[in-house]
């Protein structure tokens, strides 16, 4: 494809040129030849007609080249009619008023086929903009046509500039006439560089002219309207600035604006002793700098005000050096009275139209922000199940957004909406306005409607019609905040006050977890009755686990419970020793759709073992098959729950009696005594009828006691969710997918961007994984490639395993060895997993070689081996991968970091690198920003998600920026 544009340049570059000795002979036959005049720098007659090979050549190229499309092309022929209307008066000579009509026309055309400034975001004024710039600048390159090379120099490196910006957005189109006006441009120049052979004229001018003036405004930089109007201004402010001055400069003389002149740009470079040559060599080097920082601004290689800085800085250098050129001989009379009393009257306007919306804006920020508090105090007590202080809460929102409505909507406020800049503030923040009586009169509605306070479990049941009637308001409740987020996010525009963009940002980051709480109980309010058996009885299987001989999911199956849910109400049916359904089953064959996993050596024939995929949905289909052949009933889910679990619901249902311990057992002490942290007292010397025990008093307390309201219920029992100690599998897909929305479900997610899981199981028959702790450290480079869409990962993945664990002085049970003749006291034997979409180059313990069966599971790849670590010693698991990795749309990398639910969470470490001329930015959890290395570490209690901004810096991969390639 670029070689096609390039192609375009040449045929463009070459046309023109080899058609001016012809153009120019024809003027010369025909007499048509610019004369010499006292407002003329040449001294003898010079041809004309060199725009018309402009034209031809520009239309030529553009015909052959890759991207044309009826819309350039249409565009294109607007330009050509003002080339022939220009090309009539360069000949016979138009009036003022005829060449403006045409101007006017054809700018029209253009806002009709689509061509727009968005320099306000109000429509109408933006319309206006877009027809005075089109007509602006068409007229500022034929001004500026006032010096040999001058113009066409100009236009040409102006076009070449949107041909750069046109091709970094994918605007083949835009990009093939700009590329072929350069190439005519630079066609032209070899005839036309002083001393010219042959002039453009007005044909010439007013063709470049226009096509400027719409390619520009066409052109997509990646800057949001109403920012991006900072490029056109860039690109084309030295023709804007030699128009501006002449007009300002001869209205304070009295001079006439329409008549030409030696008081350009070039003539006062002259006057300051520059020869025209060199003032022309001048103008086009500052067009260039202008150009290329309107390319870098654009494509986001710098900062649009930085741009803008630069640009003015180097603008008013030259207005400076020009200012006090001699080159009039009229004394300043000043402006015309008319004019000045036009520009007092606006500016006059402007403040009596500003000033009251300006005062809105201020009045109505607090009531905002006053309003934005009372809506998070009113979710607060919906969550903690006070209806009452709720719709207080929201009631007073509701008049804080309504009184800042009042404000923002008053007559003289509204008329700010026709002040460009001070428009996009009035109208933001009437959306927050807005947006907050609709989410405050919602809220106020649901608490009024669905008092959740009344929801309680009560002797074990749920009221399902009570549950039925919330679920509508909820999702009404729901469906408002997701409305209210877009309508926020919708609110986007770089003019917006410091004020106004604070409210703006606060909502926008309040908004989504808002929302997404909503809909999670709004979904929970839709299958819960269902899931409670409203539609007929529903049964469940309970996996008691033990966290000290780990599993995938959380340690092994020591105990079960048949739960039977009919009508809101759930019953306890049967319990007992995993042992009753071990001894059940029979010999047959694994179920062909059962996912194994990594640990191949231990598979579900077992309930020892059941559990070996960190995926419970996976496990709960096993469960459910294995149930059948240990002869139990057909269930709809597999609920698991380990000792932190257990405490988490005793923390409901209060101390329960387990003899031979000495005392209560409850949430405070149960972990300790079960995990033999017990303040020197000798753990239980049977732990999994302990275990089992206190799982079976806690299940027929919570079937039939009084736990409270649902919403406290659900508070209590979130934090054991995300950790995995208590988690539910539905059978159901939908069912499933709400559980999986609350965070309750324990599947393990889609890989997106890159993931890392470590999944540890006991191998030695002993409960030493009380005693194990693991340290998790992920370091990795990642190099991205040109378009910052992927990048190349190289990493390794350390995993030290720490076991602490006694030789002697606790229970074999505890401390084994299960087999004294492959196994010693204390000894932790795991199978270690390592779950990553990333290729293994290498695996080591301690510095030696190890092993690892390679298979495929969850969308990922998993490295398996067994590791020995005596007790009271570690070992040291480096495993190296690389691979590549998708980044998002703003070229960002993610990293999900799943735990494995363990008696001691993991610590984890993650140091990500990046190559030169890259930095790593916002890092989650992390102060650190914008180095090549960023580090961050927390304990994996619950999953987490670590992102982090590539961002390029420096001189480094600008012209991958400018391309677009980023």
């Amino acid at each position: 494809m670029t070689n096609s544009f390039g192609l375009t340049f040449v045929v463009a570059g070459v046309l023109a040129m080899v058609a001016m000795p012809g153009l120019r002979r024809l003027a010369l036959v025909t007499g048509f030849v610019d004369h010499p005049a006292e407002r003329k720098s040449h001294a003898r007659a010079v041809p004309y007609l060199g725009g018309v090979g402009v034209v031809a050549a520009t239309v030529i190229g553009t015909l052959i080249g890759p991207g044309a499309v009826f819309r350039t092309l249409f565009l294109l022929g607007g330009a050509t009619a003002l080339a022939l209307m220009g090309l009539l008066d360069d000949r016979r000579g138009l009036g003022a008023f005829v060449r403006f009509l045409a101007q006017i026309t054809a700018a029209l055309m253009a806002y009709a086929g689509g061509v727009q400034a968005v320099a306000t975001d109000i429509a109408v004024v933006d319309a206006v903009i877009t027809v005075v710039w089109i007509v602006g600048i068409t007229n500022a390159l034929n001004l500026l046509d006032n010096m040999d090379g001058l113009s066409s120099g100009v236009a040409g490196t102006a076009a070449l500039a949107i041909f750069a910006l046109a091709l970094g957005s994918g605007q083949q189109g835009v990009a093939t006439v700009a590329i072929a006006m350069a190439g005519a441009c630079v066609g032209f120049l070899a005839h036309n560089a002083r001393p010219a052979a042959i002039f453009m004229g007005d044909a010439g001018s007013l063709f470049l002219g226009f096509l400027l003036a719409v390619l520009v405004l066409d052109v997509d930089p990646e800057l949001a309207p109403p920012a991006s109007f900072g490029i056109p201004l860039l690109l084309l402010a030295l023709p804007v600035l030699d128009t501006v001055t002449v007009t300002v400069a001869r209205l304070r003389r009295g001079r006439s604006v329409a008549s030409g002149g030696k008081d350009h740009l070039s003539h006062r470079l002259v006057a300051r002793g520059l020869s025209p040559g060199v003032a022309v060599g001048v103008l086009v080097a500052l067009e260039a700098v202008l150009a290329a920082i309107a390319v870098l601004a654009g494509r986001g290689a710098i900062q649009l005000d930085l741009g803008l800085l630069a640009g003015s800085l180097l603008l008013a250098a030259l207005a400076a050096a020009t200012a006090r050129a001699p080159i009039y001989t009229e004394t300043v009379v000043g402006l015309p009275a008319r004019l000045r009393l036009v520009l007092v009257a606006a500016g006059v306007g402007i403040v009596v139209v500003a000033v009251p919306a300006s005062v809105a804006l201020v009045r109505a920020r607090q009531p905002i922000l006053a309003g934005m508090e009372d809506v998070q105090a009113g979710l607060g007590a919906a969550r903690a199940g006070d209806s009452e202080a709720a719709e207080g809460a929201f009631r007073q929102a509701r008049m804080s957004f309504a009184r800042a409505q009042g404000r923002l909507h008053g007559p003289l406020a509204s008329l700010g909406l026709g002040v460009p800049a001070l428009s996009s503030n009035m109208r933001a923040a009437r959306t927050l306005a807005a947006t907050g009586v609709n989410l405050s009169t919602a809220g106020e509605r649901l608490s009024t409607s669905a008092d959740v306070s009344t929801l309680v479990v009560q002797a074990g049941r749920v009221d399902l019609a009570e549950v039925s009637r919330l679920g509508p308001d909820l999702a009404q409740a729901a469906t408002a905040l997701e409305e209210a987020r877009w309508s926020v996010q919708g609110i986007d525009n770089p003019y917006l006050l410091p004020l106004v963009r604070r409210a703006v940002r606060d909502l926008d980051q309040r908004l989504p977890s808002w929302a997404a709480e909503a809909r999670r109980a709004a979904d929970a309010a839709r299958w819960s009755p269902a899931i409670l058996g409203g539609s007929g009885p529903r049964r469940y299987l309970v996996a008691v686990q033990d966290s000290a001989e780990a599993r995938a999911t959380g340690g092994s199956v020591e105990s079960f419970a048949e739960l039977v849910a009919e009508g809101g109400a759930v019953r306890l049916e049967r319990f007992g020793p995993i042992g009753e359904l071990q001894g059940a089953v029979p010999s047959q064959p694994e179920p062909a759709d059962f996912k194994v996993g990594a640990a191949r050596s231990q598979t579900p024939r077992t309930w020892g073992n059941v559990n070996t995929s960190p995926d419970l949905p996976t496990v709960a289909r096993s469960i459910a098959d294995l149930y059948l052949r240990s002869g139990g009933r057909p269930i709809d889910g597999v609920v698991v729950v380990d000792p932190e679990g257990l405490a988490t619901l005793l923390r409901l249902t209060g101390p329960v009696a387990a003899p031979p311990w000495p005392e209560p057992i409850s949430a405070a002490n149960l972990v300790d005594v079960a995990l033999g942290r017990s303040g020197g007292l000798t753990p239980p010397p049977d732990r999994a009828q302990f275990l089992g025990s206190v799982a079976e008093q806690v299940a027929r307390r919570a079937t039939r006691g009084d736990l409270g309201p649902v919403t406290a219920v659900a508070r209590t029992i979130g934090p054991a969710a995300r950790g995995g100690h208590l988690a539910i599998a539905l059978t159901r897909p939908e069912e499933e997918a709400m559980a999986a929305s609350l965070n309750v479900g324990g599947e393990v997610p889609k890989a997106s961007g890159d993931s890392v899981l470590v999944v540890g199981q006991n191998a030695a028959g002993n409960k030493v994984d009380l005693f194990m702790r693991r340290r998790l450290r992920y370091q990795l480079r990642l190099d991205p490639d040109d378009d910052a869409r992927r990048a190349r990962l190289t990493g390794q993945l350390t995993v030290t395993l720490e076991n602490s664990a006694p030789t002697a002085g606790l229970p074999t049970s505890i401390t084994g060895p299960s087999d004294p003749i492959r196994f010693k006291a204390g000894e932790n034997r795991t199978f270690l997993s390592l779950y990553s979409p990333h290729r293994l180059r290498r695996a080591n313990v301690d510095g030696q070689p190890l092993p690892l069966e390679r298979s495929q599971d969850l969308e990922r790849r998993v490295y398996s081996g067994l590791v020995s670590i005596p007790a009271s010693a570690s070992r040291e698991v480096t495993v190296d991968v690389d691979g590549e990795v998708a980044l998002d749309a703003e070229g960002n990398y993610r990293l999900d970091v799943l735990r494995q639910p363990l008696a001691n969470a993991d610590q984890v470490d993650i140091v990500v690198e990046v190559p030169r001329g890259w930095r790593v930015s916002n890092v989650d959890g992390s102060s650190d920003d914008g180095g090549r290395s960023q580090a961050v570490s927390f304990r994996l209690d619950s999953d987490r998600v670590v992102r982090l901004a590539l961002e390029r810096v420096g001189g480094y991969g600008w012209l991958d920026a400018v391309l677009g390639r980023h």
